[in-house]
């Protein structure tokens, strides 16, 4: 199993209603959730949802295979049941996934996430 180190950003598909939204990101926390007894804290997966619930960034060690459009889509198409095709969840799944610099070295992924956090901070943080 190869392992990446990064940061991924979750977008909520228009396709999805609000509760759909969150039975995703339960099942996708759970499927992407490669090490969660590592006794490196930094491996298990970590999530961060801005402030209107419609987007998240996770960071974990993630299992590459786990990651690709295909999974994600299997594993949100399987969570939520009948009322989408694979191949629907994939298009709207794809669309709204952002994997900062898959395969690169982590600090490369950190540094995008930082600076879309920079970018977008009103949406993340209470501004005073």
């Amino acid at each position: 199993m190869a392992t990446w180190h990064g940061y991924i950003l979750l977008q909520r598909p228009p396709l999805f209603s609000a509760a759909e939204w969150h039975t995703a990101l339960a099942a996708l926390a759970s499927a992407l959730d490669a090490s969660p007894d590592d006794p490196q804290p930094a491996n298990r997966l970590h999530a961060r949802l801005n402030l209107a619930g419609t987007a998240a960034i996770l960071e974990a060690a993630f299992d590459e295979g786990a990651i690709s459009p295909d999974a994600v889509a299997a594993a949100v198409s399987a969570a939520l049941g009948v009322k989408y095709t694979v191949d629907q969840v994939k298009t709207a799944v794809s669309a709204n996934l952002t994997l900062w610099r898959q395969g690169q070295p982590w600090s490369e992924s950190h540094a995008d996430a930082a600076a879309y956090l920079a970018a977008n901070r009103a949406a993340w943080e209470k501004l005073p």
